[in-house]
């Protein structure tokens, strides 16, 4: 079974990794240009390959995006990042 994520597509667990660690992370296709600059932001900074520059945890929560009187659209979510979020397997 493919494994799908909201910014990677792969065949395999690996093929996730791997694609993460060599920042090949596919914000042009669906659903991403329905998607907050904002919320992109925050994925890229959580996504850094240097853990050194890797949000923490603290910084994930007072990112502006997450935080309460943040910039987070109040707006339906788009279809196709339910379908992603269905598909989603930890």
């Amino acid at each position: 079974m493919a494994i799908q994520h909201f910014f990677i597509t792969s065949q395999t667990e690996q093929g996730i990794f791997d694609a993460v660690l060599q920042g090949r992370i596919d914000f042009a296709s669906d659903p991403w240009p329905y998607i907050s600059s904002g919320a992109k932001d925050l994925v890229k900074k959580m996504l850094r390959k240097d853990p050194k520059e890797r949000l923490s945890a603290q910084d994930v929560l007072n990112h502006p995006w997450i935080r309460e009187d943040g910039e987070a659209p109040n707006k339906p979510l788009h279809s196709g990042v339910l379908v992603r979020m269905k598909q989603f397997r930890a």
